[in-house]
């Protein structure tokens, strides 16, 4: 069920146009730990995940959309 979920998302996001890589926003590797700086101060990241964030799991995630 999840997998069919993120495949559907991946098609919705297509369709309407907002599915792209951070690259093509101009965003780069060097930019990561300024975001990720900010990504752990904000208590969403850890309030709605199951999963505790660490920087370093911050930053695979943003390798995988780059």
């Amino acid at each position: 069920a999840a997998k069919l979920a993120i495949t559907m998302v991946d098609e919705l996001s297509q369709t309407v146009g907002t599915h792209v890589h951070f690259s093509e926003l101009g965003f780069k590797e060097e930019d990561f730990e300024e975001v990720v700086e900010h990504a752990m101060m904000e208590t969403w990241v850890q309030d709605v995940n199951p999963i505790e964030q660490t920087p370093e799991a911050i930053r695979a995630i943003y390798r995988k959309v780059l």
